[in-house]
């Protein structure tokens, strides 16, 4: 398995396999994307986004087949490398903290999360109540 940032010229693979998973937050030309790949075929995907002049980790998607396999962790620890000394924001699952906290993302309160998310967050707790915000 590989794991490494995809070039832009390959923003139609990302989008493919986003749509396999539905998930429909899309990707844009200046997102940073790191995919896992085997033999060609992409297995997992995570993307960094600048939004309102802040980096926000979205997107964390491993194909079911390969879930529970060490690809969302290889994945996350890549993107560690790039987010450095950044400060970085994420919404997982709640669930998830434990996963994203291993990178050193903590969740915070709703006072603490800059406006866009909270909307967002507000938006995602409609179908699913366990979603928390995080930050690194």
């Amino acid at each position: 398995m590989i794991i490494r940032q995809t070039k832009a010229i390959e923003l139609s693979k990302v989008l493919a396999f986003y749509n396999t998973c539905n998930y429909g937050g899309g990707t844009t030309l200046n997102d940073v994307i790191v995919c896992a790949e085997q033999d060609g075929k992409i297995l997992g995907v995570v993307r960094l986004c600048i939004e309102n002049n802040i980096l926000v980790l979205r997107g964390m998607q491993v194909d079911k087949q390969f879930q529970r396999q060490g690809i969302g962790k290889a994945l996350l620890k890549h993107l560690n490398k790039i987010i450095g000394t950044q400060t970085c924001y994420c919404i997982p699952y709640g669930h998830l903290e434990h996963f994203y906290s291993s990178i050193g993302f903590e969740k915070i309160e709703e006072a603490h999360i800059p406006s866009h998310l909270l909307q967002r967050l507000n938006t995602y707790k409609q179908k699913d109540q366990s979603m928390i915000v995080m930050k690194k």
